[in-house]
């Protein structure tokens, strides 16, 4: 919860000092935020696919889903802002980032059953 709240903190800081100041270097705060999530994203992502780790996941239920939805919102207003900066290529990889990872929030919450299949295969 403490670093979810710094994370927050540093999105916020970095696009509110662009909106204040108007240089995109104030940006890269967020670029590193992003990027470091990404990161762990492809971390876990390798992990889990790759047949010689033995990985058992826990997802982290001490965080509350509407902070991690509020995280998501802050990272999409960043995304928004390095789209309008020019950004192109950094806010499409991000946003396909926040995309996964704010439907597997919204699956969690609603507690989708993803194991039933309704397709024909007799």
């Amino acid at each position: 919860m403490k670093w979810l709240s710094i994370f927050i903190t540093a999105h916020m800081l970095g696009f509110l000092l662009y909106q204040n100041y108007g240089d995109p270097q104030f940006l890269y705060i967020n670029v590193l935020t992003i990027g470091y999530a990404v990161y762990q994203f492809i971390r876990v992502g390798v992990l889990v696919l790759s047949p010689n780790w033995d990985v058992e996941l826990a997802y982290a239920t001490h965080i509350p889903y509407r902070w991690k939805l509020l995280h998501n919102a802050i990272q999409g207003l960043s995304i928004y802002m390095f789209y309008l900066v020019g950004w192109h290529f950094i806010s499409g990889f991000a946003a396909l980032y926040l995309v996964i990872t704010t439907i597997a929030i919204m699956i969690t919450v609603l507690n989708v059953d993803m194991t039933e299949f309704d397709g024909d295969d007799e």
